[in-house]
């Protein structure tokens, strides 16, 4: 991280600094091949290695910076073929409005294995796809093949499944026969779920969050309450 933070302007002692702030460092293991570049400071000699937590405020911003070479390389591979790249985290497409034959598509995939490689990191092959022509596109959990983004139906139904289940059994019942382990992580999953339904299709998730809220309302657990978990 210190050589990512070092490319983006900053000094090395400053680098240094802001790659300790950022990163966790794992109790009881050690790295004996790690020396210190700060012998002078005595607690920066320990010989541990970092490493950057997941869903921390700075991991997105920091992992963005680290797969820029990657992007960079991506973007020319997708400009040669004449397609469109975009990234978010680690799921990446490739899109376009051409006709291609499969031996382009598969030079072009190649290409795009390489430049992953090069940049240090690899291509999960059972989750890469060739979608063609008139099949259904979902990205980021979004259906993108219509005049506007839809919510798939797996997603829509699972969603709904789970309030008629509150509904019918309860909502501690519902937790227990739908094998969440925390009601309070269970709740907070299904708000995230209709916020997000909202944010994407609010003609559908309207009628369907205010049912939820009518149950939780029932249940004690009304939106204020939830704001204080």
């Amino acid at each position: 991280m210190q050589s990512i933070l070092r490319a983006v302007g900053y000094n090395s002692l400053v680098s240094f600094e802001m790659a300790r702030v950022c990163t966790r460092v794992p109790g009881g293991i050690t790295w004996p091949h790690i020396r210190s570049a700060y012998q002078a400071i005595p607690g920066y000699s320990a010989p541990v290695l970092g490493y950057l937590p997941q869903g921390a405020p700075a991991s997105g911003a920091l992992a963005n910076l680290a797969a820029r070479p990657m992007d960079e390389a991506l973007s020319s591979v997708a400009d040669r073929y004449r397609m469109t790249y975009t990234r978010y985290a680690d799921d990446m497409t490739f899109s376009t409005l051409r006709s291609l034959d499969r031996s382009t598509l598969t030079r072009c995939v190649s290409e795009i294995s390489a430049a992953v490689s090069d940049a240090r990191f690899r291509l999960h092959r059972k989750k890469t796809r060739v979608v063609p022509p008139g099949a259904r596109k979902i990205v980021l959990g979004l259906l993108v093949d219509g005049e506007r983004l839809r919510l798939p139906r797996h997603t829509r139904r699972g969603l709904e499944d789970h309030v008629r289940g509150v509904a019918k059994f309860g909502i501690g019942a519902h937790v227990e026969h739908a094998g969440y382990s925390s009601l309070q992580g269970f709740v907070n999953h299904i708000d995230g779920l209709l916020a997000y339904g909202h944010g994407v299709d609010p003609a559908w998730s309207k009628p369907l969050a205010a049912q939820w809220e009518h149950l939780m309302n029932a249940a004690g657990l009304t939106a204020q309450e939830r704001r204080l978990w």
